[in-house]
């Protein structure tokens, strides 16, 4: 099974620049938040996000992020998360490769699902984060409480 949830941002047709494009630059880009509100922002092109779900096992979901994880973008990978959650899959592998930017909001996305798996007998794990964030989840004590991995294979169960 895959996945892909595209989201970009938040916009709000009142700002004057959806007021000025109608939105034409939608159609352009392509991108659809996971409301199905066009996104003006691809990932990589201030603060767009990709989110890929696979499942590499039958009890394992891993969760591929790209671009930056912020107040903009984390409800869509909380979206994904806790549908997980919802479908009783409790154990994550979260690969954050691809994850240039993260904020307060998405380090709550991430404490809040690492919670819930532990809670229902499952994990959390971090993969492969970029020095930035690798600094990040240290300097805000979410690792150790929360396993990094340096790969995606590292961090699946054999």
């Amino acid at each position: 099974m895959r996945a892909t949830l595209s989201t970009a941002g938040y916009r709000h047709r009142d700002h004057p620049i959806e007021r000025q494009l109608n939105g034409q630059l939608s159609s352009a880009v392509g991108d659809t938040l996971l409301t199905g509100a066009p996104s003006a922002r691809r990932p990589g092109q201030h603060g767009g996000m990709d989110v890929t779900v696979t499942n590499p096992s039958s009890d394992v979901a891993l969760v591929t992020v790209q671009g930056a994880i912020d107040v903009d973008t984390a409800a869509g990978l909380r979206a994904a998360l806790e549908h997980l959650l919802d479908v009783g899959t409790h154990r994550i592998v979260v690969d954050l490769g691809g994850v240039d930017f993260c904020d307060s909001i998405g380090l709550g996305t991430l404490a809040y699902t690492h919670t819930t798996c532990t809670a229902g007998g499952g994990y959390l794990r971090l993969t492969a984060p970029t020095p930035f964030m690798q600094r990040l989840l240290t300097t805000v004590g979410l690792t150790p409480p929360i396993p990094v991995f340096p790969t995606v294979e590292a961090a699946l169960p054999s």
